[in-house]
Parts: structure tokens; C-alpha cells; sequence
């Protein structure tokens, strides 16, 4: 058995033993004098004031307050879905102030987005993630291997993964995550290529510990609406840099023949920025043209103020001025439906599809809108219902456990008289929701009870609903039902 020996023990005294001493051991301990005044100096150089990181920050933040000043709607994670009024300013502000678009890029020949989309972002919480990282990764790349490189690897990043998110995925997008991946791959190079010079203390960070945050910062990347395409470019590219770029932090990254040629590469992607820039202010001026500022603040007023009549009319102002604008024909839809323009809502919902399908397809709601407005504008129409029971079961093969989708289904069962499957999908469309959220059900619960030959669980039912929802979808048609079948008299109705 091997023993550890005490050095100072006098050597007569000392077992005749084969021993592993402590100085061999002492190289791998980071407490040494030595090492820690190395591993304080590297910090005090890695963590001087990145001035070119705060600014690009600054930047960003003054970008995204320009969005928010010119209409963009303020969301702490996501803009809403759902509020096509909202849709409408977030495609008429990415238009114009250049998001990614593929067609845009490719058929237009608009290259200038491939850098005004990482000066973008959609949401309070994404510009300041995005932010806080940049400032982490950003300063390693700026004082570590210098502010040229810092450009180079922003513009460079931003671009590249722009290029793979067309090439990938084809969808619009915006935000600096390309470029701050591009730093992160840029930190991870550098620590890798200067292993050897970086203190021993601080080497797992540049290693272990930014490994680990590259496979967080992955599984972030495939959820729903994160580019991971972009993603992927940006921190290629990055890698790339921080490979091949020398590091000012060492005697080789200084004054060398290839500096002349990195400073000029550093400002070439700067004149892309200030080019890019000017496009941006341009259209910024003319943002009235992609569509009229007062209009939209005059439509999501009345939307907030609950004033149908003067929604419809903007909306239809609107829909004639901007034909070829498929979010404007979506907010037209949108009203009508609103409105209970049953049969006109149907109608345009349909133009829609068939001028734009592409836009139709990604409208989560699309095809329950056509169904719901079908069964309500044509309930007597067998043809109406069974399309609208076709495009209803098509949306909820998507979606499942939609409550609204089951609620649509539901309603076109009862109006095919398909009752007992009617009452089954209500049933499950019921389960899914507290009593409080299931607004229209329950008269429609009552309408399939009376069908099904159920009277006076029809009228408990009735009765249990007034308590909830007074003023509940379907509740003149349950109250006329039940006078007829001698379950209410005309003067029990509330």
C-alpha cells in the first residue's frame, strides 16, 4: 500500500516506503500565490468596461423603443395571438422596419434584413434576455480577443443565421439571438484555442461550464416560435471567429500583418450597419403607407370601447383600401365575426382561404371561425353544416383538447341531429373547463338535453346555468325550447 509522507519529517525517521509526495499534487491545486495573482490579472482584463458591448445594448434598447413608439403592441413574453388588431401592427411594423422575410430575401432582393432583423425584437422580456446575454458573452469577445472582433462576430453571427433561419425553417423572425450565440461559440473557441494561457483556475468556465450552457441554451432552442435555425448559424460562425481570430489578450494577437486586414473586415460590417440603418429610417418615414397609423389606433380604440358599429366601419374602410393585404382581410373577418355577421363573416373567411391559403393554414382558429360562422349564419342549411362539421373536425385534429373547437363541434352535431355524439363532445368540452369558463355550453347543454327527450334535466340544467351565466350564448333559444315543451311559462322567463 502506497502512504503520503511529511516532508519535514527528518529523513531517518522517515519509512522506507515508496510515497507520493505533495508537490506533484500542488500544480493542480488553484490556491496557490501564483496562480491566483495570474487568474486576477486575466479577470481584471476580461472584465474591464466593455464599451462597445454597453453601446451595441444601448442600441438595441433604443431600437425597441422605436418599435413600441410607432405601434408595436408592448408584451412582456409574446404579442397576442389572438388580437389580430395587434397582428395587424406587428405586421405592418415588421414589414416596414425589416424582420426577417423570406420572400423578402429571396424574391425581393431585400439583403439589408439579414442584419436590420437582429436589431429587432418582439417583446420586453426578449430584448432583455437577449441583452443580458450579449453582455455576458459579448465582453469575453471584446476584451478577450478585441473590438474588431466583436463587430465582425455581431454582424457576421447576425447574418449567418439569418441565412440558415431561410434556408431552414422560411418563416419570418427577428431578435440579436443569432449574434449573441455568435458570441457564446466565439467565447467557447477562445477558451478552447488558449487553454494553455488561461489561468488554470478559470479554465472549466471557458470549458465545462460553457458546454453546459450551450446545451441549455439547445433545448431552449427547440420550442415552439424559437429560431433554432438561427441559432445554429450565428453560434457556427462564432465558433469560426473565435478559432481563427487572433486574441489581443496574447503577444500574437497584437500588431501582427493580419491586423490591417481584420480592422478593415470589422469596419465593412459596420458601413453594412449604417447602410442598413438608413433603410430602416427610410421606410420608418413611410410607415403610413404599409397602412394608416390613425386608422389602426382608431380600430383597437374601438375594440377596447366595445364599439361594434364603428369597428365595422373602419374595418370595411380598410378591407377596400388594402385588398391585397391578406392581415387587413383577417381583421374584416375578424369583426364580422365579432359583429355576428354570420353569413358575411362566412363568406369573407372563405375569399380569404382561397386568395391566401398559406395565411389561412397558419391561423390556429381558422377553420373553427368558418365552421362556428357557418353553423350560425346557415343552421338550417344541411350542405353549410356538414362543411362546417369537416372543417371543425380538421382544426381539432390539430388540437385536440380545444375547448372552443369541442364547443363548435358540439353545436354542429346537435344541428346535424346527431344528439347522443353531440352530447358526448360537450360533454368532454365541459369536463376540460371550470363551471365559471364555459360560458356557451351550458345552453347549448340544455338545447341537446331537450333533444334528446331529457326535459327536466333539460330545466335543472337551465336553472343551474342562470346562476353562472346569465347572460350566456343560446339562452333565448333554451328559454324558447322549454316554453314549448311546458317546462317555463312566459312569465317565469327572467
Amino acid at each position: 500500500m502506497e502512504q503520503f509522507v511529511d516532508d519535514q519529517q527528518p529523513a531517518s525517521e522517515q519509512p522506507a516506503v515508496r510515497a507520493i509526495r505533495h508537490a506533484p499534487l500542488r500544480r493542480w491545486s488553484p490556491g496557490t500565490a501564483e496562480e491566483r495573482s495570474a487568474a486576477r490579472g486575466f479577470l481584471v482584463s476580461l472584465l474591464a468596461f466593455p464599451y462597445v458591448t454597453v453601446g451595441t445594448i444601448a442600441f438595441l434598447g433604443w431600437v425597441y423603443a422605436v418599435q413600441l413608439f410607432l405601434g408595436w403592441p408592448m408584451a412582456w413574453l409574446f404579442p397576442n395571438s389572438v388580437d389580430l388588431v395587434d397582428q395587424l401592427f406587428i405586421l405592418r411594423l415588421g414589414e416596414c422596419l425589416g424582420w426577417l422575410s423570406p420572400t423578402a430575401v429571396l424574391e425581393d432582393g431585400e439583403y439589408w434584413r439579414l442584419i436590420s432583423a437582429t436589431l429587432l425584437h418582439a417583446s420586453n422580456l426578449h430584448v432583455i434576455g437577449n441583452c443580458w446575454m450579449l453582455y455576458l458573452f459579448g465582453r469575453n469577445v471584446e476584451n478577450g480577443i478585441g473590438r474588431s472582433a466583436f463587430i465582425v462576430t455581431y454582424v457576421g453571427a447576425g447574418v449567418v443565421g439569418a441565412l440558415f433561419s431561410v434556408a431552414l425553417l422560411g418563416q419570418e423572425s427577428l431578435g440579436a439571438s443569432g449574434a449573441v450565440l455568435g458570441m457564446l461559440g466565439a467565447t467557447l473557441a477562445f477558451g478552447r484555442r488558449y487553454r494553455q494561457q488561461i489561468p488554470k483556475p478559470l479554465r472549466d468556465y471557458f470549458g465545462l461550464d460553457l458546454w453546459v450552457i450551450v446545451g441549455l441554451i439547445g433545448l431552449l432552442s427547440l420550442l415552439p416560435m424559437v429560431d433554432w435555425a438561427g441559432h445554429l448559424g450565428g453560434f457556427l460562425w462564432g465558433l469560426g471567429v473565435g478559432a481563427l481570430w487572433p486574441a489581443q489578450l496574447y503577444s500574437e494577437g497584437r500588431d501582427d500583418l493580419g491586423h490591417p486586414l481584420r480592422v478593415a473586415l470589422a469596419a465593412l460590417c459596420l458601413v453594412a450597419v449604417v447602410a442598413t440603418l438608413g433603410v430602416m429610417a427610410q421606410r420608418s418615414l413611410e410607415v403610413q403607407g404599409f397602412l394608416p397609423d390613425s386608422e389602426l389606433r382608431a380600430l383597437r380604440y374601438a375594440v377596447d370601447e366595445g364599439q361594434v358599429d364603428t369597428q365595422l366601419e373602419i374595418a370595411a374602410r380598410l378591407a377596400e383600401s388594402y385588398p391585397d393585404h391578406v392581415g387587413v382581410q383577417l381583421i374584416h373577418a375578424s369583426v364580422l365575426v365579432s359583429a355576428g355577421r354570420w353569413g358575411e363573416a362566412a363568406d369573407k373567411l372563405k375569399a380569404v382561404e382561397n386568395d391566401w391559403p398559406g395565411a389561412a393554414r397558419d391561423e390556429p382558429y381558422f377553420d373553427n371561425d368558418v365552421a362556428w360562422s357557418l353553423f350560425m349564419g346557415h343552421p338550417d342549411d344541411p350542405e353549410a353544416v356538414a362543411e362546417g362539421l369537416a372543417r371543425v373536425r380538421r382544426n381539432l385534429a390539430q388540437d385536440r383538447s380545444n375547448h372552443a373547437m369541442q364547443n363548435t363541434l358540439a353545436y354542429g352535431l346537435y344541428l346535424d341531429r346527431q344528439y347522443r355524439q353531440a352530447d358526448q363532445a360537450l360533454s368532454e368540452a365541459m369536463a376540460a373547463v371550470k363551471p365559471e369558463d364555459r360560458g356557451s355550453d351550458v345552453y347549448l347543454d340544455v338545447l341537446i338535453q331537450l333533444a334528446l327527450k331529457e326535459p327536466q334535466e333539460a330545466l335543472r340544467r337551465y336553472q343551474a346555468a342562470m346562476g353562472l351565466h346569465p347572460e350566456g350564448e343560446f339562452r333565448g333559444a333554451a328559454e324558447e325550447k322549454l316554453v314549448e315543451v311546458g317546462m317555463l311559462t312566459i312569465g317565469e322567463v327572467p
